[in-house]
């Protein structure tokens, strides 16, 4: 019980405060709306976001970066490209500074109720809002992949090129360049749907009556927001290490988000149910385990000390203010430059 609500609470926050500690406080200004948002299928399940731009900004992405760079210049087999300079100057895309944001919708069976067994077979379309060259691209892809072992198939559909590859026994995917600053990759049948939208054509995610709400509630230009309907199969009371039960009879939406302002990182995660007695009685739990795991160390009470659970008559919510000040103790003890959780690697 206690490793599953732990990993759920404590253990979220410290590694996400492990990535995103030491980031740059002058981040780039919000966007007046979610471009992306307005080509997601209305049938989405839920919708997954990243605002790139301002993740960019982050100390941990640039050392990512030019690790990923690094890694790029070592010999491997089948590889794509050279290095990453070869990446960029052949693609012209340069990450980092390129990519302005990410959206990935899921359709049917989303990512909190399918079988990672079948990840693979999940339906989505990811959606990119970037500075691009067309022809570069479809010269890399015809030039790089056709001697893969990889079948492609260029065609047209309302005058957007949409590229269909298929490796294998994998299922087809398809890429398609929607417009001079969007990129939709997914399957061919979702790709088609997001072209019809940028054409004006059907219904997007932001037309969805059930998550329409919680789509405007995400403020504009936060570093990350998600917004999840939750499946039929997950509406029943779940028992938890024979030691409580969790009803999620009533379970509607899950949706949050994460930002950082000023020194501080904020977030706010919710779970919709019109369930006042259910929703108390996990919360209380929750907050029994994270009381007593506040005990594991000075730091890791001040971060519990900076989560907020509660409940109401409609959901259960979980809210966080941590300063970059803890955020950057938290990411030293996890790296062991500190006595504490974590050890100092073997030399």
């Amino acid at each position: 019980m206690k490793k599953l609500f732990v990993s759920l609470t404590v253990v979220f926050f410290a590694l996400f405060l492990l990535l995103v500690s030491g980031c740059d406080n002058t981040p780039g200004a919000p966007k007046e709306e979610l471009v992306l948002l307005k080509l997601v299928p209305g049938e989405a399940a839920g919708i997954f976001c990243v605002n790139v731009e301002r993740a960019a900004a982050l100390e941990i992405t640039k050392d990512w970066l030019d690790s990923y760079k690094k890694d790029m210049e070592k010999p491997k087999e089948d590889k794509l490209f050279e290095n990453y300079r070869d990446f960029a100057d052949n693609t012209g895309i340069e990450l980092g500074r390129d990519i302005r944001a990410v959206s990935a919708a899921f359709f049917g069976k989303t990512p909190i109720a399918v079988d990672m067994k079948a990840a693979k077979d999940i339906d989505m379309v990811v959606l990119f809002d970037l500075d691009y060259d067309k022809n570069k691209i479809l010269t890399v892809l015809k030039e790089k992949l056709l001697g893969k072992k990889i079948e492609y198939k260029e065609e047209t559909y309302k005058d957007a090129v949409v590229l269909k590859i298929k490796e294998g026994e994998n299922k087809e995917a398809a890429l398609s360049f929607v417009n001079d600053k969007t990129i939709a990759l997914g399957k061919p049948g979702r790709v088609k749907q997001v072209i019809d939208l940028s054409l004006g054509e059907g219904g997007s995610i932001l037309d969805q009556a059930k998550i329409k709400p919680f789509l405007e509630s995400a403020e504009i230009g936060s570093l990350i927001s998600f917004a999840f309907i939750i499946p039929e199969e997950l509406k029943k009371v779940h028992d938890v290490a024979r030691m409580f039960s969790a009803d999620l009879t009533k379970a509607e939406i899950v949706f949050g988000l994460a930002d950082h302002r000023g020194s501080t990182w904020l977030g706010e995660f919710q779970l919709v149910s019109p369930n006042a007695e259910g929703n108390a009685q996990i919360a209380s739990v929750l907050n029994t385990l994270l009381s007593a795991a506040a005990l594991a160390s000075p730091e890791v009470g001040e971060l519990i000390g900076a989560i907020n659970i509660s409940s109401s008559a409609d959901a259960l919510k979980l809210t966080f203010s941590v300063s970059d000040e803890l955020a950057k103790k938290l990411q030293e003890k996890a790296l062991g430059k500190k006595p504490g959780l974590v050890p100092p690697p073997e030399k």
